[in-house]
């Protein structure tokens, strides 16, 4: 697995905390942990960011309940 190379630290450092906490979570989710992370962040690139990560196998989309 390639590692993600991200801009912001929220997302190197948010997604792999949410991950460790829960295996299923919400794009909601992602935006407060990067937010409490970095409250100047930028979240428009977002779903770019999500994408990249699910590519590299740090996320799955999957449907969680």
């Amino acid at each position: 697995m390639r590692k993600v190379n991200f801009k912001s630290i929220p997302y190197n450092r948010g997604l792999p905390e949410l991950k460790a906490v829960s295996p299923c979570f919400i794009v909601a989710v992602i935006k407060q942990r990067a937010l409490a992370l970095n409250p100047e962040i930028n979240l428009d690139p977002l779903g770019v960011h999500l994408s990249e990560a699910t590519a590299a196998g740090l996320i799955h989309v999957a449907g969680c309940d």
